[in-house]
């Protein structure tokens, strides 16, 4: 039943959504370089902005 939903052709679909939304989370993450963060809310984001771009 979940087989189709990850098949590989469908996943590199979604692959240059995946590589633009790292970008962006890595500009953010970039800001606080050097220093120690809690990078949860920012993976959160990420993951977020991932699943909803490639839902629709």
């Amino acid at each position: 039943l979940i087989t189709p939903t990850f098949h590989f052709r469908i996943l590199e679909d979604f692959l240059q959504v995946m590589i633009d939304q790292t970008d962006i989370l890595l500009s953010k993450l970039e800001d606080h370089a050097g220093k120690t963060v809690d990078i949860c809310p920012y993976i959160s984001l990420c993951s977020l902005d991932i699943i909803c771009e490639t839902a629709m």
